[in-house]
């Protein structure tokens, strides 16, 4: 990861994970997701606002977990913007 060689994989492969709500799948995920955002933080960043209704709250502060305050705040305070209420 911290070449990026396999970044894409990684990322693939924790998509498909992170769908399964157990609470080893997750937490696996977040894991994963928190060694990646050592080597790159704004792809992480960029997968967990993707990607939010898919955590739990533990699967999401285990990827959060060691990146700065200010940064995890606003995450964990992340509200995805629902597609339909923008048609309306």
């Amino acid at each position: 990861a911290r070449h990026g060689a396999y970044n894409d994989l990684i990322i693939s492969i924790v998509a498909q994970v992170i769908q399964n709500r157990a609470r080893f799948p997750q937490l696996g995920a977040g894991w994963v997701l928190r060694e990646l955002s050592l080597a790159d933080e704004p792809r992480v960043v960029t997968f967990i606002t993707k990607h939010y209704t898919a955590f739990t709250r533990e699967g999401l502060r285990y990827a959060i977990e060691k990146m700065d305050k200010p940064l995890q705040q606003k995450l964990l305070k992340y509200a995805p913007r629902r597609e339909d209420n923008l048609s309306r």
